[in-house]
């Protein structure tokens, strides 16, 4: 029986890294990646059409706070994760009290992702 796939969205503005991203999850056999945004808004817009229960959400993706952007999906009542993406190792804390589910460094291990990614969408990984 093959188990249903979790839609996955990526808010990520740098392009590089955006790629990246979304080359390393369509590889993930139970992601599914339902679009990419580099703005809050077009980011709000995807969340309406494709009710995604991860986000990947980069901490620089606008210039006003990003407490509101994360205020913004949290009260999107579909229940998504979040994970909050940034440069600095101080910010991890702000991230969760901003709402975000958990905080990862840009340029981490690429399993430190999918580690987190599975710890918070409860996935059972056949190996």
């Amino acid at each position: 029986m093959k188990k249903a796939k979790t839609n996955v969205i990526i808010a990520v503005r740098d392009a590089d890294l955006r790629l990246s991203l979304d080359l390393l999850l369509r590889d993930e056999p139970y992601l599914n990646v339902v679009g990419t945004s580099t703005t809050p808004e077009s980011t709000l817009g995807l969340i309406e059409a494709e009710s995604p229960a991860l986000i990947l959400l980069e901490w620089g993706i606008c210039d006003h706070p990003i407490e509101n952007v994360l205020k913004d999906i949290k009260n999107s009542d579909l229940g998504s994760k979040v994970i909050l993406l940034g440069n600095r190792t101080d910010q991890k804390q702000l991230a969760r009290h901003y709402g975000a589910d958990a905080y990862l460094l840009i340029g981490g291990a690429p399993e430190s992702l999918r580690s987190t990614i599975h710890d918070l969408i409860s996935i059972e990984i056949e190996r």
